[in-house]
C-alpha cells in the first residue's frame, strides 16, 4: 500500500513538473511575441509622428496646393463680395 501511494505521489509530481515546463515554454513564446508587437507599435508611432510633424504637413499641403490657415496670405474673397468688406475670422 505504501509503495502504491509513493508511486502515485511520484507520478503526480512528474505530471506537474511536465505541465510547469510546458507552461514556461508557452510563457516565453508569448513574451517573445509581445516584444515583436511592441517593436511594431513603436515603429508605427514613430512613422505617425513623422507624418503629423508640422513641417511634413506644410510640405504635403504645398505639394497638393492646399491653403493652410497659418500662412501669411489669406485666400482671395469670392467675386460677389464688396471690396471693403471684412472677411470672417477663422477659429
Amino acid at each position: 500500500m505504501v509503495i502504491l501511494g509513493v508511486a502515485a505521489i511520484a507520478a503526480g509530481v512528474v505530471h506537474f513538473r511536465r505541465e510547469r515546463t510546458i507552461l514556461r515554454h508557452e510563457t516565453q513564446r508569448l513574451e517573445e511575441q509581445q516584444v515583436v508587437l511592441r517593436r511594431a507599435l513603436w515603429d508605427q508611432q514613430a512613422r505617425l509622428a513623422m507624418l503629423v510633424a508640422p513641417a511634413e504637413i506644410r510640405r504635403r499641403a504645398k505639394d497638393f496646393g492646399l491653403f493652410m490657415a497659418d500662412q501669411v496670405t489669406p485666400p482671395r474673397a469670392p467675386a460677389g463680395h464688396a471690396a471693403g468688406a471684412v472677411p470672417p475670422r477663422h477659429r
